[in-house]
């Protein structure tokens, strides 16, 4: 009895522990610590989802925005490229066929020029983005100038000369005159293409209009002409004379440019020479070959392979004969085409 007492009486818990022990009990503990984590996890896993899907969409839509302005560049640089090959071709071709060849198709640009004003109109594409640019076209040629010639082919003689209007110009080539145009015009014909002349006016109002004479003229002493003259060999001047050029007619697709007043365009010898103080000149006088005068009282501009001005001379730029003639056309080299206004 003594030893029973000694010994501590089990408490019911312990009991139920050390049973619970035996059976695993603690495992069912654990897992139900387990089954506490499991949404824990699912929770987090399911921000990380989410927030990984709003960045992926996020740099989607930038990658697109990017990819938006890359291409408006690109879409205005195809554009330009447009009209720099479009005046590229034209410095390259006759001026008469400027339309046939700045009007173009390629894979990120249509070019198209509309003589009638002048414009380059260019659209570039790519992708889905489109740009239309407009370019101003300023022709640059002999009648752009007061005086017009070959390379280094302009001198003056004498220090009492004066030019009023733009810079003397320097061109590869120039312009080429159809003398058959103005034969076709003509009101007056002088000579025969096998039968040369020389014809002589002095003191003399001519009949208005074109005057055409095969072979050389000489213009003295008060003759007067309101219209042009045309020879296939040498011009003369001396003594006060009057010359003022006229302009096409108003049905004429070259409506308002004016003819020359003076047309010097054999192929050999067909020189413009003399002068006096007294001599006016409206309008452009060219030759094929050379002109020399002194002095001289011109409107408009002089072109030739060489121009020599001497003594008191006056040449004043006159717009009313910056247009380009009819008769003439105009070989590479003759002009220079440039990029006026721009707009987009």
């Amino acid at each position: 009895m003594r030893k029973l007492a000694n010994q501590r009486i089990r408490e019911p818990e312990d009991h139920w522990a050390e049973e619970q022990g035996r059976r695993g009990g603690w495992g069912l503990a654990l897992r139900s610590s387990a089954g506490f984590v499991l949404p824990i996890v699912l929770i987090i896993a399911f921000v990380l989802t989410t927030s990984g899907t709003a960045f992926l969409t996020m740099y989607t839509g930038e990658s697109k925005n990017l990819t938006a302005r890359i291409n408006e560049q690109k879409v205005l640089y195809c554009a330009e490229a447009g009209i720099r090959k479009a005046i590229w071709r034209m410095n390259r071709v006759p001026l008469g066929e400027w339309e046939q060849w700045a009007t173009f198709s390629e894979s990120n640009n249509a070019v198209t020029y509309i003589d009638s004003i002048m414009t380059l109109i260019s659209v570039g594409n790519v992708g889905d983005k489109t740009d239309t640019i407009r370019v101003e076209i300023v022709l640059d040629t002999g009648t752009s100038h007061t005086v017009a010639s070959l390379p280094d082919g302009f001198t003056t003689v004498g220090g009492s000369g004066e030019l009023y209007g733009p810079d003397p110009g320097e061109f590869s080539a120039l312009p080429i005159v159809d003398a058959n145009y103005y034969l076709g015009l003509a009101n007056s014909v002088y000579g025969q293409p096998d039968s040369l002349v020389t014809e002589t006016f002095i003191n003399e109002t001519l009949t208005d209009g074109i005057h055409f004479i095969y072979g050389d003229v000489d213009v003295k002493n008060n003759t007067v002409l309101n219209g042009t003259l045309v020879a296939t060999g040498a011009i003369s001047f001396s003594g006060a004379n009057d010359i003022s050029a006229q302009q096409v007619p108003a049905d004429s697709s070259y409506y308002p440019a004016y003819y020359p007043a003076v047309i010097a365009c054999g192929d050999t010898l067909s020189d413009i020479e003399g002068g006096t103080t007294n001599l006016v000149i409206n309008g452009m006088i060219y030759s094929t070959t050379s002109i020399a005068l002194n002095p001289v009282n011109i409107n408009g501009p002089i072109i030739a392979p060489t121009v020599e001005l001497a003594g008191s001379f006056t040449v004043t730029y006159d717009t009313l004969y910056a247009l380009s003639p009819p008769g003439f056309t105009w070989p590479p080299g003759s002009f220079a085409a440039t990029i006026g206004s721009w707009s987009n």
